[in-house]
């Protein structure tokens, strides 16, 4: 028996040692891989720059990863995985923006908004008037103020997205671990694990990390309120005390996410009075909600076109040809125009009765078969197989087990359902990128199922939910893919 132990513990020991070496040899592995693919496509010195970049960029949430309590190998092989996957993004966004090298990387060709970024950023960094809305300023100011270090180039926005990306992807592992404390027995190092992974999955998401788009930052504040909320959860046992540090981070993340989406601020407000139901005394989350509403105010004082579009521009009926103009349009949604009608002219109890409708009309999009080329940056996004997976395992919770008193999240759960119907009722759930930021709220549901799972627990009735779920989706596919195709054919 002795010799069994002492062998035990010389494995144990072994492993202990092993597993540094083997992390440090992945990253170094991948590193290699990243400068090489870099330097491949790019020319030599856009190669260094980005693959230096991207270091960064990985450093900064590793080292965070790296100090917290749950911290695990498996949980930072995700992270390797998942930083290789966006730095090869990042080689072919910054060759496309600059043609692969025949552009400099101060003035790369950008298209769609982040063109608008881009220019409002230059505006920062140079001082001068920008003509265009002055709202979603955040990510140009942070862009312009990084530029005075680094010099202006298209690698930085990318980096610092790719940077918010993961640390978003390491602050999910310790939402979902406070909410789930003391819910099942798993080790906390497996729940954050399993939490990393799941947020990893959802490519939709991931495909806004190297672009220069306000997503990545918008999801980076959601999930610091999160994180605020799910800590005030957790202590709702414990002696009530006003809890500084989390109305700091909630106050930052309400910040961020009015500085580049304003209305959005309102929703982490009502987040933070939901979660009042589980503190007693509530000034912390009274706190929270304050701080939320004051981003909101602040980011108004300094753009003044707050007013002017976020908010009224959706509820303000003499707004409804404006916003007709630039949602449900297009050859590809016309099936769906079809279908819901002129919407931004229906009173608000019409879209309220719509709500189920249009929420489900945004969860299955983006479809898997809209891209125009085969190419990596059209077909990525359409791989919604893991968000499928994911929101199915969140609406099992939702259905059967949110209800059950020994495994209620009721406030995060219901905050979390409003943050999605918002986008949904103010654009008929037309534009998936609107919704990207909440998909991560759903994370926490759709581990705790996989955890029970795992100790054998509901397994019955998640198996006949499960095939139902699947049936009823491929169906939906069929047939919104036989309507596009349809018009389509028609109009394009």
């Amino acid at each position: 028996m002795a010799n069994i132990d002492y062998r035990i513990q010389k494995i144990t020991y072994f492993c202990t040692m092993i597993k540094p070496r083997v992390i440090f040899l992945s990253e170094g592995i991948a590193l290699l891989l990243i400068f090489l693919i870099s330097t491949f496509f790019l020319p030599l010195n856009y190669g260094i720059q980005l693959t230096l970049g991207l270091l960064l960029a990985y450093a900064i949430p590793r080292i965070i990863y790296s100090r917290r309590s749950h911290y695990s190998t498996s949980g930072h092989a995700v992270l390797i995985v998942l930083w290789f996957i966006l730095s090869a993004l990042a080689v072919n966004y910054v060759g496309r923006c600059t043609a692969w090298g025949a552009l400099p990387l101060s003035e790369p060709h950008l298209w769609g908004d982040a063109n608008r970024y881009w220019s409002y950023a230059e505006a920062f960094y140079s001082g001068s008037t920008y003509t265009h809305s002055r709202a979603s300023f955040g990510l140009s100011l942070i862009t312009a103020v990084a530029w005075l270090v680094s010099g202006k180039s298209i690698i930085t926005p990318v980096c610092i997205n790719i940077c918010l990306t993961i640390s978003t992807v390491v602050l999910m592992g310790s939402v979902t671990l406070h909410l789930l404390a003391h819910r099942t027995s798993r080790s906390a190092q497996s729940v954050a694990s399993l939490a990393m992974l799941a947020s990893s999955v959802l490519f939709y998401w991931l495909s806004h990390a190297m672009q220069m788009l306000k997503e990545p930052l918008i999801s980076f504040g959601v999930v610091l309120c999160a994180l605020a909320l799910a800590r005030t959860i957790e202590r709702r046992h414990s002696a009530p005390r006003f809890a500084w540090r989390d109305v700091a981070v909630f106050a930052l993340g309400a910040l961020l996410v009015a500085s580049v989406r304003s209305p959005y601020a309102l929703v982490m407000a009502a987040g933070a009075l939901m979660c009042t139901i589980y503190r007693r005394p509530r000034y912390s989350v009274l706190a929270m909600a304050a701080c939320a509403v004051m981003a909101y105010c602040i980011v108004y004082l300094l753009t003044q076109t707050l007013l002017m579009r976020p908010v009224h521009l959706f509820l303000e009926e003499n707004n409804a040809q404006l916003v007709s103009q630039q949602y449900i349009i297009g050859a590809s949604q016309i099936p769906y125009y079809n279908i819901i009608g002129d919407y931004f002219t229906y009173p608000w109890w019409k879209k309220l009765l719509l709500l189920p409708f249009t929420s489900m009309v945004q969860y299955i999009i983006p479809f898997p078969w809209v891209f125009s080329t085969p190419h990596i940056d059209e077909v990525f996004p359409r791989i919604g197989l893991g968000a499928y997976i994911v929101g199915g395992m969140a609406l099992f919770y939702i259905f059967f087990l949110s209800w059950r008193r020994t495994s209620r999240l009721t406030a995060f759960t219901a905050w979390a359902i409003l943050c999605f119907v918002t986008p949904a009722y103010a654009v008929a759930g037309s534009v998936p990128r609107y919704v990207t930021p909440f998909q991560l709220l759903f994370v926490p549901m759709a581990v705790y199922v996989l955890v029970l799972l795992l100790e054998n627990q509901h397994r019955k009735n998640f198996t006949i939910f499960a095939v139902a779920y699947a049936v009823v989706l491929v169906i939906t596919l069929i047939l919104c893919y036989s309507a596009q195709a349809d018009a389509l054919s028609i109009y394009a």
